[in-house]
């Protein structure tokens, strides 16, 4: 539990025996062990050693990083130093702030200084000189302890700072409440049928108090409200870390909460009230009570925990919030404490629950999370002198399923925005709330490919909104183009038969509906000219009395249709065409998840709208053996197509690109006529059988050539009669 003890007093005052006549050894941070880590005993001038003092400063540190690392799981930890200075503990204070600790000081001043020296005689290394021990002793007596720090005498810390159950018999019945998740309404009806928070019932709350319902702000007000009620037992559930979070100003991790709760209940809570509630927040509560004849020992936690035996002070706090194990773990927990535990010991607790498990596991275990946020039912239990008897209520006020999984969706976005902004190899475009993500040059250059800068090809999201606007393909690959494509790694990869689709020479096109209105952009830039020209070329080929049908099937769908831009005179590259065109490529859903829709799909809306649809190449590709005969011939052969390439699918929608050798001699070519117009060397730069060409170019003059290669190659062919 989120307990801390400091031990106070000098050298050979009893801290180390006392640690070890209580078993404390598993749960101490001892100053003098961090010394010895750093540096062995050094020798005194009359000989004696003693432990070195040098390295304080890094001792000090490290014993407080260590600190931090364990106050971040709640466990019990005692600090075994002098402390005769009030000196460390202002940092102590601000990590028990933190992490919600109680402190108490352990106090072993009462020690003769006389008794003490004399110990330390006996010592070995661990002896310091007595004029230190006088020193530290004077100090201790002067400094005055700050109010905050409660002192305990040695031989109180078993009454003190050891957990105690409470006594529940004063109660006509305890009711124990599982997870709630934002329903309030459901709560309510509960409290109302169950005493209405009556004085002489007492209520323990599992936590779990928001996220996933409908009525969060309703629920943290309510329980604001009643949380300094005697009668009134709050404990802590793993989404109330959200909450200790957002009030320490900390990196929420639970997306859900950063991007779905917490707009419902910022600005509307007051912060201060909020932390306060959040300091009530226990990790458990034990008690006993005359049930049916007999005294029970009642515990109580969200998570569940196997039985120890141990005090509840030496279980960690995250293992009560959290759980023991993995989250489908909860039934071998609650079959240890069946199975182990006294029979008068009884456990209830949530959060977890995916077998749809009653809620008397066994006689001695309860598990209270219902799924009252799915339209469940909250889970609860009374107690009284005549039993145990659970208690289910069926809420009626919950996300309906499109609800909740359009929430999910958002707080996945949100999850994914944060990743993209962490990439050094994803690039933002911010304009205003609507931003495109795309790889980096480096990420492209360096094939620094996972399932991020795959995604981020055209991606564009609303950050406000969390909300995919469009998108382009997921980043994939031509044959041969890294470890994924190559040409070997298809023969037990691919499922036949394969698909084989035209792959058009221009720029995509993305096509979209955003705030109502038809949203056409590049995979970049909306506000650039190559989206100037993309608008410029589907308000030419989009037939204005056909822009409404798209615009309704994409809002309808929320899909992105994607199209090949085509303009030979403004945007030529390598395939020669003669007039403007718009082809259409793929409709894809607009989701994280890539999701493209049939060509059956595609080819209906391109007769609905009269636009081109891309070609579906009448080839059968049944076998591997074809598939590299297929490959073989476009790939080497420069007469067998003039087109880019294509777009191999295969039947379970793995897509592959396959350049033409005609493609890629030309590309280099283009290559080359960029090094020639910079006045460098063309020799090497040449692909096979381009000797020709490179012997023509250098007869030309650089600064009179066409700026695109199809221009030069057109001049080439008429010159020398070569059609390639």
């Amino acid at each position: 539990m989120r307990v801390l003890c400091l031990l106070r007093g000098i050298p050979a005052s009893g801290k180390s025996f006392w640690i070890h006549e209580n078993n404390l050894e598993e749960y101490t941070l001892c100053a003098d062990n961090f010394r010895l880590a750093y540096s062995s005993p050094v020798l005194l001038p009359n000989g004696d050693s003693c432990i070195s003092q040098n390295n304080d400063k890094e001792i000090w540190n490290l014993l407080f990083d260590c600190l931090e690392k364990r106050m971040m799981q709640g466990q019990f930890t005692v600090v075994d130093a002098t402390h005769t200075s009030n000196h460390n503990l202002p940092e102590y204070k601000e990590l028990a702030e933190k992490y919600k600790y109680r402190i108490y000081c352990v106090d072993f001043s009462d020690v003769p200084l006389e008794e003490c020296i004399s110990r330390n005689e006996g010592r070995t290394y661990r002896k310091v000189p007595e004029n230190v021990i006088r020193r530290m002793y004077q100090r201790m007596k002067e400094q005055k302890l700050p109010g905050w720090l409660k002192l305990v005498k040695k031989e109180e810390f078993c009454s003190t700072i050891l957990y105690r159950e409470h006594d529940f018999d004063r109660y006509d019945n305890v009711y124990v409440i599982g997870d709630i998740h934002g329903c309030n309404t459901v709560l309510q009806n509960f409290l109302q049928d169950n005493g209405n928070l009556s004085d002489k019932n007492l209520y323990v709350f599992l936590g779990d108090y928001l996220d996933r319902g409908k009525e969060n702000l309703e629920v943290l007000n309510f329980l604001i409200s009643i949380m300094n009620k005697e009668n009134v037992i709050l404990l802590e559930g793993n989404h109330e870390n959200s909450i200790k979070c957002f009030l320490n100003n900390e990196a929420i991790r639970s997306h859900y909460f950063k991007y779905i709760t917490l707009p419902e209940i910022e600005n509307k809570i007051d912060k201060n009230q909020l932390r306060v509630f959040y300091r009530k927040l226990a990790q458990c509560y034990c008690g006993r009570m005359s049930v049916g004849g007999k005294i029970l020992h009642l515990t109580m936690s969200h998570g569940g925990i196997p039985y120890t035996g141990r005090n509840p002070v030496y279980i960690n706090a995250s293992e009560y919030i959290k759980g023991v194990g993995r989250y489908e773990d909860y039934m071998n927990v609650a079959r240890h404490w069946y199975e182990h535990a006294p029979s008068d010991c009884i456990q209830f607790f949530g959060h977890r629950n995916t077998e749809e498990s009653p809620v008397k596991l066994f006689d001695n275990v309860y598990d209270l999370e219902g799924q009252v946020e799915q339209g469940g039912c909250l889970r609860s239990v009374k107690i009284n002198s005549e039993g145990i008897f659970p208690l289910e209520y069926r809420n009626s006020v919950f996300k309906v399923k499109e609800s909740a999984k359009k929430d999910d969706s958002r707080a996945l976005v949100g999850k994914t925005i944060d990743e993209l902004r962490g990439s050094k190899f994803i690039d933002e475009k911010i304009f205003g709330n609507l931003s495109s993500f795309n790889f980096t040059r480096e990420a492209f250059n360096n094939s620094r490919w996972n399932s991020l800068t795959v995604l981020a090809r055209g991606l564009y999201i609303d950050t406000s909104e969390l909300k995919v606007v469009a998108r382009g393909y997921d980043k994939f690959f031509n044959i041969d183009e890294n470890r994924i494509t190559y040409l070997g790694n298809h023969k037990d990869k691919l499922k036949y038969p394969l698909t084989v689709y035209k792959k058009e020479n221009g720029f995509l096109i993305l096509i979209s509906v955003y705030k109502g209105e038809l949203f056409i952009t590049t995979k970049a830039n909306p506000e650039g000219k190559m989206a100037e020209l993309a608008r410029e070329l589907v308000g030419k080929m989009l037939k204005t009395e056909f822009s409404t049908v798209l615009k309704n099937y994409l809002s309808q769908n929320n899909c992105t249709l994607l199209c090949e831009g085509i303009s030979p005179s403004k945007d030529p590259h390598i395939v020669s065409y003669k007039e403007d065109d718009l082809i259409m490529l793929d409709l894809l859903k607009n989701e994280l998840v890539y999701e493209k829709l049939p060509y059956s799909e595609l080819k209906s809306l391109s007769e609905k709208i009269n636009l081109k649809c891309k070609v579906l190449e009448p080839i059968s590709i049944n076998s591997y053996e074809e598939f590299c005969a297929f490959y073989k011939k476009y790939s080497e052969d420069i007469n067998a197509s003039k087109d880019e390439g294509f777009v191999i699918e295969d039947a379970n929608g793995f897509q592959v690109k396959l350049k033409t050798c005609y493609y890629r001699y030309w590309k280099q070519m283009r290559t080359v006529v960029g090094r020639f117009r910079k006045g460098e060397s063309i020799k090497n730069s040449l692909p096979k059988g381009g000797v020709v060409f490179g012997h023509w170019l250098q007869t030309k003059n650089a600064e009179k050539l066409p700026i695109d290669i199809i221009t030069i190659r057109d001049i080439y062919a008429k010159e020398t009669g070569n059609n390639l």
